[in-house]
């Protein structure tokens, strides 16, 4: 099952969504995720886990669809927008022509289509089954999918700590999309946290996870000069726990979508690799990572060991999050950091990967937790 949203859809739309695939028969293997590692829960309508796909297909006509539902419809619907944008530009009456196309096929697939409309606007249209979402700090939130219930809960839980509301686009447009950009991170963040947490997590009761990202839509933004380089659709995620004084690494994860690529590459690393919180620069050896592709078809995704970097990688979205054993109980905790600038490049090391905080990333946390920024 699927949870695929289109956050501050009329301001600066972002794409939420998770990447795991369900059916109704399973698999005899069951698939590896990058945060759960192997996939058995069975969701609550019954559907298993059988492997990883995109939930956002980016179109050669620079139309991007998201959906949820059956994959093979879903495709069909593809193809009818496709078809479409030959004779003319998307619109409003083209989605209420494809609706009533659906309707009338039974195709089983709802959908999310974000695309720039004749006055050059980010816009979008969705089919019936869509849940609308309006608040001050994810402004419109469209969603679709089994898991778009536990996303309302996951963006109220949020916004219950988030700070003042978004300020307009058109006053302030670099606070907000700067903003925009921590907030949708910070629903990876819990959405992540929620859905490690076995029983207790409402996505995995759902069939829904695998590995959520946020994604921009690149083909739509600055259309006459590059966007910025924060705006790359990349994300580090630093797992890290504390056994007496001691903190880890437990889990490296890096989730990278290259414009107009078909995949998404995600680097994992699993271990328990001893951190001085201090340090800048870390090194991981190469062997201990692993490289999934995700592609829009499970059948076309894979998982391999991971090679050397063919160069350099810019980091700007980072989300760390922390856990340790305290006197009552389990800390979990966890924390974003974006604020436009570089936060990590990752490099190649001998037989190691080396990652370099350009600031106190992981050692901000703990010390927040309670932990010393010298502490073994």
């Amino acid at each position: 099952m699927t949870v695929a949203s289109l956050m501050f859809a009329t301001s600066f739309p972002i794409a939420f969504t998770d990447h795991l695939v369900s059916n109704e028969k399973g698999s005899p293997t069951p698939p590896v995720t990058p945060v759960s590692g192997l996939e058995t829960r069975i969701g609550s309508t019954g559907d298993i886990p059988v492997g990883l796909g995109l939930k956002l297909w980016e179109s050669p006509a620079n139309i991007y669809l998201m959906y949820a539902g059956n994959i093979e419809d879903a495709r069909k619907i593809l193809d009818m927008v496709e078809l479409a944008i030959q004779q003319e530009d998307y619109s409003r009456d083209i989605n209420q022509r494809i609706k009533c196309a659906i309707k009338q096929a039974g195709l089983a697939a709802s959908f999310i289509i974000v695309y720039l409309s004749r006055r050059r606007r980010v816009s979008f249209c969705a089919s019936e089954q869509a849940k609308h979402y309006l608040g001050s700090h994810f402004r419109r939130v469209v969603m679709i999918g089994s898991g778009k219930e536990p996303l309302v809960r996951m963006i109220n839980k949020v916004s219950g700590y988030l700070k003042s509301p978004l300020p307009s686009i058109k006053k302030a447009p670099l606070e907000h999309i700067v903003r925009a950009i921590n907030n949708a991170l910070s629903v990876v963040a819990q959405s992540t946290r929620d859905y490690m947490n076995g029983d207790r997590s409402l996505f995995a009761a759902h069939s829904t996870g695998g590995v959520f990202t946020i994604s921009y839509f690149l083909g739509l933004y600055w259309l006459d000069e590059q966007p910025p380089a924060y705006l790359e659709n990349s994300l580090c995620q630093i797992f890290t726990e504390c056994e007496g004084e001691q903190v880890y690494l437990t889990r490296l994860i890096i989730t990278r979508r290259q414009h107009k690529s078909q995949h998404m590459d995600v680097y994992v690393f699993e271990g328990k690799h001893p951190l001085v919180l201090g340090e800048k620069v870390l090194e991981l050896p190469l062997q201990q990572f692993s490289h999934t592709q995700i592609a829009n078809f499970r059948r076309h995704s894979s998982i391999g060991p991971m090679s050397a970097l063919s160069e350099d990688f810019p980091l700007f979205q980072v989300i760390t999050y922390a856990t340790a054993q305290v006197t009552g109980g389990r800390l979990e905790t966890q924390n974003v950091d974006f604020n436009g600038e570089l936060a990590i490049t990752l490099s190649n090391g001998k037989n190691t990967l080396r990652l370099e905080q350009h600031r106190d990333i992981v050692a901000k946390l703990w010390k927040r937790c309670g932990k010393h920024d010298d502490l073994g």
